[in-house]
């Protein structure tokens, strides 16, 4: 995630890349409510004891979205995928580990700083 960029108090585009084993895949977002995005991985990192079932967040056109599933030995499962919603031409996804506490707080805060910096 990079370049935010608000184009009023409501919308916030940024630029999403995924990464992996080479697949390369790309794509400005636009996000309603950004805080919102904030927030679910800000208490994916509160919550770093656990929970059941997956947490999910998507943007409102579901070109972007985060699943997060929680494993034992406080690893945490993030699936990161974006799409083409207009032609549906593609779907990538990338999956990705962390340890929940301090890196889960480390990638909250990280976005945090994107968006506020926007």
């Amino acid at each position: 995630m990079s370049d935010c960029v608000a184009f009023d108090q409501d919308i916030t585009t940024m630029s999403v890349e995924l990464r992996a084993n080479g697949l390369e895949a790309r794509r400005g977002v636009e996000l309603l409510d950004h805080d919102g995005f904030a927030r679910f991985l800000e208490q994916l990192a509160a919550d770093f004891l656990g929970w059941d079932d997956r947490r999910a967040w998507r943007s409102y056109d579901e070109e972007f979205a985060v699943t997060a599933r929680f494993h034992s030995r406080g690893r945490v499962e993030l699936q990161w995928t974006l799409a083409d919603t207009v032609s549906h031409a593609w779907t990538a996804a990338v999956t990705t580990w962390l340890h929940a506490g301090e890196d889960m707080a480390r990638l909250a805060a990280d976005a945090r700083e994107l968006f506020d910096a926007r």
